[in-house]
């Protein structure tokens, strides 16, 4: 049987059910459906209020006939008609708005393009039209809608047993405005019927407005865990994340298995550095084993692990077989390691999600970044259930998003609150070795970095998960101190890690981001260190 023939099929016209809910009660950042009132709804920065203020983040729910209500949304510039009985959310606002009910959930994303329209379009779309995400496409056509281009692709992926009500049929619709603005509406439901219902109403009812305000993020705040820390853990996390002073680390790649060069190194540097970062994958390894060996030398381990294999294996996306119980044996393994290691570990999961050149990335898995999400929580879950309570979970996006779509933002994949203990931070000056490629400072990656994430996340601590620069393209020594003498300019920042590594062009080192290459880099560092007066000196 096809897949298609496998989607759930339900006969709800969600335009003309009897929905007793028609208006819209606010909590939190969520608008829910409550009895029918004809004023209408006006949020401002996310809150609920009686006056718009055309400067700042306004939206006005207008509530109409037969259950229908109408989204005014100014900074983005739309509205759209919906379903009263579906809620919605506006917390992400700078990147998306999304409507939802228990079936179907509909994000809206307002792109400004610096590219062309076509090419934003077939790029997000490849590798579902290429056969590359394995799902079975419905439709692929163009229209035009109220005078305006419109591409609609339709497409159904296996349904996901471990996702409660997953919702496996979609719709990307994109609304070409002019060359330089597109709209697009992302639908998901478990059902085609809701969609073949939902979709034409909703794209039909869709207009352009003048865009009034700036958009802002409101996401709710807690440091709630969804589960206790041991002893040990919550004191590493209050020593090294909840005070005022900033601490160093580094990943050396052979280091702990071959301890001696970083000892070496580190002599040079008249510094001990106190965090090491490690990667795994799919291929098992002894992972009790390095935790222990790192802990012979006092080092607390940032523990990597990405959900990809090596070889041929590599590029082949696994969110499908994760979420349909394929690792769970090893997942389980994988926790009980950690578990007997039994001191803590700060555990990164699935880095760099928003970069396409992860397959873990929504890029590859239906250009749905929730399914990230979901594999995140169920990940969080197995560990839960091993009583693996001295991991503290670190999540961690890139700093600039490729491909650089909304729909592929890093707020699109944040877990939440509960899920996530620190938030991490990777921005790197790769240099000038391959075309197109841009010369970076320090502070013009980590300035609005630091700034959007704060604007986001601002009761969560920061670290520098990996960093460095490339020597192509300028003067490295320079960045190196402008590195050390700006990273105090970032106070929510607790814990830096440079990546003392290389990235390789077949043979050719295309990315040096070693600092241990001459003396004079060297140096740098060294008096870099010497600037944090709690630094713990190499003996």
């Amino acid at each position: 049987m096809s897949l298609l023939g496998k989607t759930k099929k339900y006969l709800t016209v969600l335009f003309v059910s009897c929905v007793l809910y028609a208006s819209a009660a606010f909590t939190g950042n969520v608008v829910t459906a409550q009895p029918a009132q004809t004023a209408p709804t006006i949020l401002v920065d996310g809150k609920q209020t009686t006056t718009p203020d055309w400067q700042r983040d306004t939206k006005i729910i207008e509530y109409g006939q037969h259950y229908i209500n109408t989204l005014k949304n100014y900074p983005d510039g739309y509205q759209i008609q919906y379903p009263s009985a579906m809620w919605l959310d506006v917390s992400l606002s700078p990147v998306r708005t999304t409507l939802a009910d228990d079936n179907t959930r509909v994000e809206i994303y307002y792109q400004p393009l610096n590219t062309s329209p076509e090419a934003y379009v077939n790029y997000g779309n490849s590798p579902i039209t290429t056969g590359k995400d394995k799902v079975q496409i419905i439709k692929n056509s163009s229209e035009r809608v109220n005078g305006l281009l419109t591409r609609q692709l339709w497409w159904v992926r296996p349904q996901l047993n471990r996702v409660a009500n997953d919702k496996n049929v979609y719709v990307s619709v994109d609304i070409i405005v002019n060359q330089r603005e597109i709209y697009s509406l992302h639908f998901k439901s478990n059902s085609l019927e809701i969609l073949n219902n939902l979709v034409p109403q909703m794209v039909n009812s869709f207009s352009v407005i003048p865009k009034q305000g700036r958009a802002v993020y409101s996401l709710p705040q807690s440091n709630e865990r969804n589960f206790p820390l041991s002893e040990a853990a919550e004191e590493l996390l209050n020593q090294y994340f909840k005070g005022e002073e900033q601490h160093w680390g580094i990943y050396e790649y052979s280091f702990p298995t071959e301890p001696q060069y970083l000892l070496n190194l580190e002599k040079q540097l008249d510094y001990t550095f106190d965090f090491v970062l490690y990667y795994s994958n799919l291929n098992k390894v002894p992972i009790k084993e390095i935790l222990e060996q790192a802990h012979q030398y006092n080092r607390v381990v940032e523990l990597t692990l990405q959900m990809i294999g090596s070889g041929e294996d590599f590029t082949r996306p696994k969110t499908y077989d994760i979420l349909n119980g394929v690792y769970d044996q090893f997942l389980i393994n994988y926790a009980k390691e950690v578990k007997a290691f039994g001191k803590p570990v700060l555990f990164r999961l699935n880095n760099e999600m928003n970069g396409d050149w992860c397959s873990y990335s929504a890029y590859h898995s239906s250009k749905d970044a929730n399914l990230y999400v979901e594999v995140w929580r169920y990940i969080y879950k197995i560990f839960k259930e091993q009583g693996v309570d001295n991991a503290l979970w670190v999540w961690n996006p890139h700093d600039t998003s490729f491909p650089d779509f909304k729909w592929n933002y890093p707020a699109c994949y944040y877990p939440g609150d509960e899920y996530v203990d620190i938030i991490g931070l990777t921005g790197y000056n790769t240099g000038t070795y391959y075309p197109g490629e841009k010369w970076r400072g320090f502070t013009e990656i980590y300035d609005p970095l630091y700034q959007e994430n704060m604007e986001m996340f601002p009761h969560k601590p920061f670290m520098i998960t990996e960093f460095g620069t490339n020597h192509y393209g300028g003067n490295k020594n320079a960045w190196i101190k402008e590195a050390f003498a700006k990273m105090k300019n970032y106070p929510n920042i607790k814990v830096m890690i440079w990546w003392n590594g290389i990235d390789w062009d077949g043979q050719v080192p295309a990315r040096t981001y070693r600092f241990d290459m001459n003396q004079a880099d060297i140096k740098a560092v060294r008096e870099g260190l010497q600037q944090y007066p709690k630094a713990n000196k190499a003996e």
